[in-house]
């Protein structure tokens, strides 16, 4: 007996159901006060291999690669922006960043200059 092949969901039903699985596993893991990606991950177990209910190859097709691409450049993204605000908290006030401590490192190595010149 040959099993026919499903023709998967398509892809817009497809990142629906992504959709609906990643805000209600954002939600869960709020209301258990735990970290999401936690839960995110149970729930891409359960929807991907687990169940077959998507496979992202077959549901997906030629747009699997652009949409893995730029989940990617979203995610470096906003991991340089919230390490660049990191940065920018931790610096402290007044001290006016690199261009001070270049000036400061600027008129050290003038004054060694000039001294180091009588010898």
């Amino acid at each position: 007996m040959a099993v026919a092949e499903s023709a998967g969901l398509g892809p817009v039903l497809a990142f629906a159901l992504v959709g609906v699985c990643g805000v209600g596993a954002q939600w869960l893991a709020w209301r258990m006060r735990l970290p999401a990606i936690v839960i995110m991950l149970v729930a891409g177990l359960i929807a991907g291999p687990a169940t077959g209910l998507l496979n992202p190859s077959r549901d997906f097709g030629e747009l699997l690669s652009p949409l893995i691409a730029l989940a990617v450049a979203v995610i470096l993204f906003e991991g340089g922006s919230r390490w660049i605000s990191t940065v920018w908290a931790m610096r402290k006030p007044g001290s006016g960043g690199l261009s001070s401590s270049a000036r400061r490192l600027a008129g050290f190595s003038r004054h060694s200059r000039s001294s180091g010149a009588r010898g």
